[in-house]
């Protein structure tokens, strides 16, 4: 088999074939492809497309593309503004719960430690009771103690 680059025109190369030149003998009146290798069909399209009232055609494209292009820049505009609208809400939102969150957790921590401080207060108060107490207890122990002793002295 031939390299692709030396392949007639209609030689199969990998189940398909290569169609460079015109695949109707040249002896018949209908071509496929026209000077420019367009399909014919194609070209009597393209023919019909420009031999319509081009100035009409192309201001009526030119408006609607255009107006279709503002449509688009507005609704674009639109959706963008929704977007940041409801991404501002959101942040102010969390902004808002992360606030209360700190007050709540300041309030909660100034509680404990105010019932710490009132807890350490109340401790400190009863030890000086009962020191007080203690102190008491000795005094009438060291009186009574005192007391007999003079007594012994004295008889």
């Amino acid at each position: 088999m031939e390299s692709p680059a030396t392949a007639s025109p209609q030689e199969e190369l990998n189940d398909f074939y290569i169609l460079n030149g015109p695949t109707v003998p040249e002896n018949s009146s209908k071509s496929i492809s026209n000077n420019n290798s367009r399909p014919y069909r194609l070209e009597q399209r393209f023919e019909q497309k420009l031999s319509l009232s081009e100035s009409n055609h192309r201001d009526g494209s030119i408006k609607r593309a255009q107006a279709a292009e503002q449509k688009r820049k507005a609704f674009l505009e639109q959706k963008k503004g929704n977007l940041s609208k409801n991404y501002t809400l959101k942040v102010k939102k969390i902004a808002k719960e992360a606030k209360a969150n700190r007050e709540r957790k300041l309030y909660t921590l100034s509680k404990s430690m105010e019932l710490a401080e009132f807890n350490r207060k109340q401790y400190i108060e009863q030890k000086r009771a009962k020191s007080k107490e203690s102190v008491e207890r000795a005094k009438y122990v060291a009186l009574q103690h005192q007391l007999r002793s003079e007594q012994e002295q004295s008889t």
